[in-house]
């Protein structure tokens, strides 16, 4: 999945605002998450467990907020990977969840105690292998 997008506010959670993910079908639970905070850091939230709440914190980027960006997440052939405008893609491992079926998911998910929070999302392409 390619996303274009600005996102102009982040919420105060801890991570930020879920601004993408990879869900899995099987355990009706995110396999990553990709946090934005309102300092423009950029984190990968790999769940560890398929019970949920036990994620793995990466930093990946920063991207000042109120700036357009492109992103791709990739998760195929048991292969999670992660770009930022173009760049060198980073690789995560997801053998710990036993590389379950999984559907892609964008938007502004708030993760605060602030209700606001804001996404604008220019363009989304996915392609599935």
């Amino acid at each position: 999945m390619t996303v274009e997008l600005t996102v102009p506010e982040a919420d105060d959670g801890d991570y930020g605002t879920v601004i993408g993910q990879v869900f899995s079908a099987e355990y009706s639970k995110p396999v990553v998450e990709l946090y934005y905070k309102p300092s423009g850091d950029i984190y990968m939230g790999v769940e560890q467990t398929t019970t949920g709440g036990d994620t793995d914190f990466n930093l990946v980027g920063n991207i000042p907020e109120g700036t357009k960006f492109t992103y791709e997440l990739g998760y195929s052939n048991d292969v999670l990977s992660f770009s930022l405008n173009g760049g060198t893609k980073q690789t995560f491992d997801t053998s710990q969840l036993g590389y379950p079926d999984s559907y892609f998911k964008v938007g502004d998910y708030n993760q605060g105690t602030n209700d606001y929070s804001k996404v604008d999302i220019n363009s989304i392409t996915i392609v599935h292998e």
